[in-house]
């Protein structure tokens, strides 16, 4: 028998892609490996979430195989990209966080040099739909159109990503959270007859993380409706999504997991609730979009000669942020890794 081998578990927002053949192959090396490592392949995710046939999850099917087959639990081994996935999720477990998506806009030099010319409210730059971030697009471009910059990569016309668009997901979550009444079908449909959304030099489908002209627009909005990939369960992504807010000196709304902003500020960074609730971060999921779009009314409403005031005081916060984020990315990635890790798992 061999040693051991990486299975890699690909996700798309908890959801394992093509499950039934990644628990297939997980069972053929089981059978021929002494030890198979789990590789969730960077993405933050948590992995307790990750279903199998409804309410099974994968962790169940790992141990029924172990258990029908008289092997270790630590048979299997996960590798989790998740910097807080708690080490009571499976007896054999490392954690990691990949710092590089992170780290990697400090090398762009198309971040805002001087003072904003400010001529939107909000940015939302989307590159693939997420039921938050469709609910969230179509809320902004239904309610905001006038006063948004947006992208959002899905076209109708690509079947792929329409089979990702998660309209599904996002129907069920409103409806468990009891709020069912916040999903306006008639905007939905509206919103997505007219996706794609991009002025983007990438093309559509293409990668917008740090595209040129995603960089510039920066210095265009107030506020940037940040919608992290990961968001439910007990995780944190702290990746190129937040780090252009923080470069380009832009303040934020952040759909993440709860506590994201209480991480976020454990590690030296400074949040906004002095200029508007950030109750927000102690809800998750329809709720916390929800919390969300309340904020964004109340921002609507001031003129953007009211904005530029507000973005004025913000700026020894802002300024403060883009210093911090600089130096963590000067720091040697493994003393940053660990440093991360260490800090927001005492939050």
């Amino acid at each position: 028998m061999n040693k051991e081998i990486v299975v890699q578990v690909n996700c798309y927002n908890h959801y394992a892609l093509d499950l039934a053949d990644t628990v297939k192959r997980l069972t053929d090396a089981a059978h021929t490996h002494d030890r198979v490592i789990i590789d969730t392949i960077t993405e933050a995710y948590d992995i307790k979430l990750i279903p199998w046939k409804g309410l099974t999850k994968l962790l169940d099917v790992l141990k029924d195989l172990c258990d029908s087959n008289k092997w270790p639990y630590t048979k299997f081994h996960l590798k989790s990209w998740n910097p807080v996935q708690n080490f009571d999720t499976w007896p054999s477990m490392d954690r990691r966080w990949c710092h590089s998506w992170f780290t990697r806009v400090a090398n762009k030099s198309l971040a805002n040099k001087g003072d904003k010319i400010i001529e939107k409210h909000f940015g939302i730059f989307i590159g693939h739909s997420n039921w938050s971030r469709l609910w969230l697009s179509a809320y902004l471009q239904n309610k905001y159109a006038s006063k948004t910059d947006q992208t959002f990569n899905n076209a109708m016309d690509d079947p792929g990503r329409m089979a990702n668009m998660d309209l599904d997901a996002m129907l069920f979550e409103f409806s468990k959270s009891q709020n069912s009444s916040h999903i306006d079908l008639v905007s939905i449909q509206s919103f997505m007859n007219k996706i794609p959304l991009t002025k983007s030099n990438v093309p559509v489908g293409g990668d917008t993380i740090v595209a040129d002209d995603i960089m510039d627009r920066y210095n265009h909005i107030f506020c940037e409706v940040v919608c992290e990939t990961e968001f439910s369960g007990e995780c944190f992504a702290m990746d190129e999504k937040v780090a252009r807010s923080l470069y380009t000196e832009t303040p934020f709304l952040l759909m993440g997991p709860i506590n994201y902003l209480r991480r976020l500020r454990s590690l030296g960074f400074k949040t906004f609730n002095e200029f508007w609730s950030e109750t927000y971060d102690h809800c998750s999921d329809a709720v916390r979009c929800i919390m969300l779009s309340n904020v964004i009314d109340k921002l609507a409403v001031l003129s953007l000669s009211e904005i530029n005031e507000l973005y004025a005081k913000m700026r020894p916060i802002l300024k403060h942020n883009k210093e911090r984020y600089l130096e963590l990315c000067a720091m040697p990635s493994d003393s940053l890794e660990k440093m991360v890790r260490d800090t927001i798992n005492t939050v």
